[in-house]
């Protein structure tokens, strides 16, 4: 990720794995938060301007991208990087456009077996219109499953 350790106290294990893959520091991916208890990490995306679309609004292959990097940086940071995941299936549900901004991810474990984890992840944007946000006060703009 762009900085895997920005304001954080503690060294996770995104820190001790040395030089990471391309595809987080281009969506420009940071570690917010990893929560073992929730089996749950928190991840932000700075707004890049090349991945908007001729809308203006981001491209839904980067939305697909985020949500993608959320499940696997979930399964990688929770076991320790004793699972390193390649992606089988993943579901993705469009729910709203997103057009400036940070986004905010979170991966989540919903089940794991010895070699398959099946996770959830939701992005939100925090500069969508009060009316738009739901029960838990969060913006939901697309959901994925796998």
């Amino acid at each position: 990720m762009a900085n895997r350790q920005r304001g954080r106290d503690q060294e996770t294990v995104f820190d001790r794995l040395g030089e990471l893959p391309p595809v987080p520091n281009m969506i420009g991916c940071n570690l917010t938060e990893l929560n073992p208890n929730e089996n749950q990490i928190s991840l932000s995306f700075e707004e890049i301007p090349e991945f908007l679309n001729p809308a203006g609004t981001l491209h839904g292959e980067f939305i697909s991208a985020m949500l993608d990097e959320c499940t696997g940086s979930a399964i990688v940071g929770l076991s320790d990087a004793a699972f390193v995941p390649s992606t089988i299936s993943i579901t993705t549900d469009f729910l709203a456009s997103v057009a400036t901004g940070t986004v905010r991810g979170t991966g989540t474990i919903t089940s794991k077996g010895k070699s398959i984890a099946f996770l959830e992840s939701v992005l939100t944007d925090e500069a969508a219109p009060s009316w738009y946000r739901n029960d838990a006060g969060v913006n939901p703009i697309s959901t994925a499953a796998g």
